[in-house]
């Protein structure tokens, strides 16, 4: 009876899974990490190789994924029940006491592998920003109804992260803060580019489309895109790329970033054009890492 149960359990987390985790951040967390580690290897002229650390560090941040994740269902959990009635909870494929159960496993399990670790302080600021931002920092009557505010504050979250992974990464290492937004914007646009809607797609649900309008919202979202690249140019410029090369490499971007603009003259959902931009911004730097040997 006891194994029925839990295997009755394990399937409620598994579909629990499979509605609210895509499996597309199984690969892009660790795609996205490689390409960071590239970065700071260069900046840094280090000798560095990936390891142990680099999979703990990855796995930490599937971790943290999941923990926001499981958050934003439960204090969610009501407009959802109105907004998006096919996610888990809504549909009572899970029940919200064993998502809080899962929540305390996965906050103990992330500190006990990072406890001992250089990285082991930015573990507890990302589990104690992680809370805060589940209770609206305690100003849910402003925060919920301004989208912008709710970027502002909880975006922050993902900057921490690349902390995180900076310093488990390159322990005791001074690293300069500009190569943290090379991590933080491309999310940053995906976190954008999901809550664009066209006007016929609208509904009760806050989105930039809707606060900003659409137009303005697209330009937001193509800012960061720009910003990204404008970094990248920098950084190549520090490893002395050819001009000609960094021509080619930004090229494809450009006409990502012309597409998402004018999306709605094309049959593109934004997010798909948002994916292909993230993708390709990792990709770039992954490259353009590789073609400079010290």
């Amino acid at each position: 009876m006891e194994i029925i149960q839990k295997n009755s359990i394990w399937k409620k987390f598994q579909k629990y899974l499979s509605i609210s985790f895509p499996t597309i951040i199984f690969f892009s967390i660790p795609f996205q990490s490689l390409a960071f580690f590239l970065i700071l290897r260069k900046i840094l002229i280090s000798p560095a190789s990936l390891g142990g650390q680099f999979l703990i560090s990855v796995l930490s941040l599937i971790i943290y994924s999941l923990i926001l994740r499981i958050m934003d269902d439960l204090k969610d959990y009501k407009s959802d029940m109105v907004n998006f009635p096919q996610r888990a909870l809504p549909k009572k494929i899970i029940e919200p006491r064993l998502l809080v159960y899962s929540l305390y496993a996965l906050c103990l399990f992330v500190t006990l592998i990072n406890f001992s670790l250089p990285q082991g302080k930015y573990n507890l600021i990302i589990l104690l920003y992680s809370l805060l931002m589940y209770k609206w920092f305690y100003l849910k009557r402003y925060l919920q109804n301004n989208i912008l505010l709710a970027l502002i504050t909880h975006h922050p979250i993902i900057f921490f992260h690349s902390l995180y992974l900076a310093n488990s990464l390159f322990p005791n290492a001074e690293i300069p803060p500009w190569p943290l937004f090379l991590y933080l914007l491309p999310i940053t646009n995906l976190e954008i580019s999901r809550k664009i809607r066209r006007k016929s797609e609208e509904d009760a649900y806050q989105t930039y489309s809707k606060f900003l309008g659409e137009n303005n919202s697209l330009v937001f979202g193509a800012i960061t895109q720009f910003l990204f690249w404008g970094l990248c140019v920098y950084y190549w410029n520090q490893l002395d790329i050819s001009v000609w090369k960094q021509v080619l490499l930004i090229f494809p971007a450009f006409l990502l970033s012309v597409v998402y603009l004018f999306y709605k003259k094309t049959k593109f959902k934004v997010l798909d054009l948002a994916l292909l931009q993230y993708v390709y911004q990792n990709i770039a730097l992954i490259i353009s890492s590789m073609l400079v040997q010290y």
